[in-house]
């Protein structure tokens, strides 16, 4: 079965959700383009709960330099620091 993986990344201007398939961005939603509750519909009608993190702004988010599509395991040992628990 593929394992999938739901992030959440909020700030004070906004949020984005990230969907990771086996490892590889799946799907992309934002606050400027969708609606949260429908964003995150996949994510509960699966079960699934995100993982999520938590930034002062999202220069602070942006000052991390992530590139979110293509994460890695460095990228996630960082966000370690943010993540809600």
């Amino acid at each position: 079965m593929d394992e999938l993986k739901v992030f959440l990344f909020n700030y004070p201007e906004g949020w984005m959700i990230l969907y990771y398939k086996n490892g590889k961005e799946e799907t992309y939603y934002n606050c400027d383009e969708d609606d949260f509750d429908k964003s995150l519909k996949i994510a509960s009608l699966l079960g699934i709960e995100p993982i999520t993190y938590k930034f002062k702004n999202y220069k602070e988010f942006g000052s991390l330099d992530l590139d979110i599509f293509n994460m890695t395991n460095d990228d996630f040992k960082i966000l370690e620091n943010y993540r809600l628990k």
